[in-house]
C-alpha cells in the first residue's frame, strides 16, 4: 500500500527538492501541488515516478480542497512562514492527515503546538514544525556531540550556502521582513535582542573557508536554552558566499534600523535580479558550522566543532533532509501523536545524505590548557580559590555581581570612553563577564563585559611566560601576570596597534588586580590612565558563577582612588 504525501510549494526551491528526493520511495505516492497547475504538471513528469500535479491554493478554502486529494500526509514547503497562521496544518489534521512544514520564523514555531496540539492528539495524528536545517538539524547535532557533557555553555550555528544556490522569493521575502530590526537572542544567560543582518562578522567554516555572516531570526536562540539548559549564549547566523549580497543586506538593515528606510519589501525584484547576476560568479560550495563549548564527561574544558560541507550545488537539499526524516520515522509509526517541533535523532537525518555529496564530521578542540594558566605555567596553583576557578579551562563561562564605575572628567576621556563603548560612572551598576574559550592550535579566550546596558569585549591570547595579550579591536596590549599574596598584578609591559610595536611612553596606564576578598569572590580593579596621569576610566567590583549570583545586595568596590 502507497501512502499519498501532499507537497504543497512543491514547485519552490524547496519543494521541488523534496519531490525528487520523496519520488523513488516504494511506498509513497506523490501528490505535487502548486498554485499553477500547468508547473506542478511539469513537475511531475520530470518526476517519471507516477506523481500527479495539481493546483493548490492555500488562500482558497483548503478543508474542501484536502477533502477531495485525501492524503495521508501533508508537506508546507511553501514560506514564507513569518506572520502565517495555521490554517493548512489545521486543516490537514482535521482531515486525518499527519502533518510536516519546514518553517523556520521563529513566532510561527514558538506558536505551532500550542495552536495545534490538542488537536493532534484527538485526531491520533502528528503535526511536526520546524522539520529543517533550523531548528531540527542544529538540534540533532548539539544533542549528538553533547550527549555525554555535563554543562554547554555556548551554541553557535552558522549556515552558509554556495551562491550558485537557488534562492527563492520566499526566502528573500523573509530575510528583508526582519533586516533592521529586533530579534530574540541568547546571551549572557538570558534572553535579549540582536538585530537582523547587522553587524556581520567573518567566520571559519571548515574545508570551506572564510565567510562573512550574520544575525537572523531563528527559534533556536529560546528553543536550545530550554532543551538543553546552556549556560550562556546561542547563536545563530547566516551569510551569503557573494561578499555584494551581504554588504548588501546589512546596509539595507542600518538604514532601516537608522529609520531611513522603510519596509524593504519592494526590493524584492530588485534583489532577486541581483542574485541572478552574482550566481554567474560564484561557486557551489556551501556549509553549516555548529560550535559547542562546555564542560565533557570528564568534567573538563570541551570545545567540539561539527560542520557540514555541501558541494557540487547539493547544499539547498540540506533543508529538506530533516523532512525526509520525519516522513520516514511517520511510515515506522516512531512519532506519537501531537503536535511539536521536530525532534530527530541525527542519525536518521544523516541516513537520508547519503545519495548526495554531502559530508559532515566532528573536530574536538579543547585540550589546551587556560590563557592563564598556560602564562603562569606551576604558579598558577598559587593563585587564590576563586582566581583558579575564575581563569581556570573548566570556569564558568559566565560570572555576574557589581561595580562601580568612574569615568575620568576631560573631555579627552569622555571622547574615548565613547568611542570604546565604555560605561558611565556609577556608584553601582550591575556587571555580567561572558568568558568564551577556545581550543585548538592558538587557544584563546573573547570577554565580554556588561555593564548595565553597555558592552565592550577583548579578546585574551598567550604572549610568553609571564604574559598575556588583550586585543581590543586592532589595539593589543602586553600584560605580565605577577603574583601578589594569591591575587595578580596586571601591569602593561607593551602595547602595538595594527601589529605594529609602539614606544610605552606614548600607551596607557594601568593599575589592574585580581584578588579573593573576604567572602571567597573574586574581586578585580582596573584604573586606566593616560601617559600624562589623568584618568581614563576606573572600574572596581566582585563576581560569582552566575548560578550563584542572586542579584547585586553588597558594596562593589573598594574604597575610591583620587582622580
Amino acid at each position: 500500500m502507497r501512502h499519498v504525501v501532499l507537497i504543497v510549494g512543491a514547485t519552490g526551491v524547496f519543494g521541488r527538492r523534496l519531490a525528487q528526493h520523496l519520488a523513488p520511495h516504494p511506498r509513497l505516492s506523490l501528490l505535487v501541488a502548486s498554485r499553477s497547475a500547468a508547473k506542478a504538471q511539469r513537475l511531475a513528469a520530470r518526476l517519471d515516478c507516477g506523481a500527479r500535479g495539481i493546483a493548490f491554493d492555500t488562500g482558497a478554502d483548503i478543508p474542501a480542497q484536502l477533502a477531495d486529494l485525501r492524503p495521508w500526509a501533508v508537506v508546507d514547503c511553501s514560506g514564507p512562514f513569518q506572520g502565517a497562521a495555521y490554517a493548512l496544518p489545521r486543516a490537514a489534521l482535521e482531515a486525518g492527515a499527519h502533518f510536516v512544514d519546514l518553517a523556520d520564523a521563529r513566532d510561527y514555531i514558538a506558536g505551532f503546538s500550542g495552536a495545534l496540539d490538542q488537536l493532534a492528539g484527538d485526531r491520533r495524528r502528528v503535526a511536526l514544525t520546524g522539520a529543517s536545517s533550523s531548528p531540527a538539524l542544529s538540534r540533532a547535532v548539539v544533542e549528538d556531540v553533547t550527549r555525554a557533557w555535563r554543562r554547554i555553555d555556548s551554541a553557535e550555528i552558522a549556515i552558509t550556502p554556495g551562491g550558485r544556490a537557488q534562492i527563492g522569493a520566499s526566502v528573500i521575502a523573509a530575510a528583508l521582513s526582519y533586516a533592521g530590526k529586533p530579534i530574540r537572542g541568547f546571551d549572557h544567560g538570558a534572553p535579549g535582542t540582536r538585530t537582523g543582518w547587522m553587524p556581520s562578522h567573518v567566520i571559519e567554516v571548515p574545508r570551506l573557508g572564510r565567510r562573512r555572516v550574520g544575525p537572523v531570526e531563528t527559534y533556536d536562540t529560546e528553543y536550545l536554552p530550554q532543551a538543553f539548559g546552556i549556560t550562556n549564549k546561542v547563536v545563530f547566523d547566516f551569510g551569503l558566499e557573494s561578499r555584494a549580497e551581504q554588504w548588501g543586506l546589512e546596509l539595507i538593515a542600518r538604514l532601516r534600523k537608522a529609520g531611513l528606510m522603510g519596509d524593504p519589501l519592494p526590493l524584492l525584484p530588485a534583489m532577486r535580479v541581483a542574485r541572478r547576476l552574482m550566481q554567474r560568479f560564484a561557486g557551489a560550495r556551501g556549509g553549516m558550522v555548529v560550535s559547542l563549548r562546555g564542560l565533557g564527561p570528564d568534567g573538563r574544558f570541551a570545545h567540539a566543532r561539527w560542520s557540514l560541507l555541501a558541494p557540487s550545488g547539493h547544499g539547498p537539499s540540506v533543508p529538506i533532509l530533516p523532512i525526509a526524516a520525519s516522513i520516514e520515522r511517520l511510515l515506522k509509526g516512531a512519532e506519537v501523536p501531537g503536535a511539536r517541533i521536530a525532534n530527530l535523532p541525527l542519525a536518521a537525518i544523516g541516513a537520508e545524505m547519503a545519495r548526495y555529496e554531502i559530508s559532515t564530521q566532528v573536530e574536538q578542540l579543547g585540550k589546551q590548557r587556560p590563557v592563564f594558566g598556560a602564562a603562569l605555567g606551576a604558579a598558577f596553583g598559587d593563585l587564590a580559590p576563586a582566581l583558579q576557578a575564575f581563569h581556570a579551562a573548566h570556569g564558568p563561562a559566565l560570572v555576574r555581581g557589581e561595580a562601580l564605575v568612574e569615568r575620568g572628567g576631560s573631555l579627552l576621556a569622555r571622547i574615548a570612553c565613547w568611542i570604546g563603548g565604555l560605561p558611565r560612572s556609577a556608584a553601582s551598576v550591575p556587571v555580567s563577564v561572558s568568558v568564551t574559550r577556545s581550543g585548538g592550535s592558538a587557544p584563546h579566550e573573547i570577554w565580554e563585559r556588561r555593564f548595565g546596558a553597555s558592552t565592550f569585549h577583548s579578546r585574551l591570547s598567550l604572549r610568553g611566560p609571564r604574559r598575556v595579550t588583550e586585543a581590543f579591536g586592532p589595539l593589543a596590549v602586553d600584560l605580565a601576570t605577577n603574583l601578589q599574596a594569591g591575587g595578580l598584578a596586571l601591569p602593561i609591559a607593551g602595547w602595538r596597534l595594527f601589529g605594529v610595536p609602539l614606544p610605552r611612553w606614548l600607551g596607557l596606564r594601568s593599575r589592574t588586580r585580581e584578588y579573593q576578598d573576604d567572602k571567597g569572590r573574586f574581586r578585580f580593579d582596573v584604573d586606566v590612565r593616560f601617559p600624562w596621569g589623568g584618568r581614563l576610566i576606573r572600574y572596581a567590583g566582585w563576581l560569582v558563577p552566575a548560578a550563584a549570583a542572586s542579584g547585586p545586595t553588597e558594596s562593589a568596590a573598594e574604597p575610591r582612588l583620587s582622580a
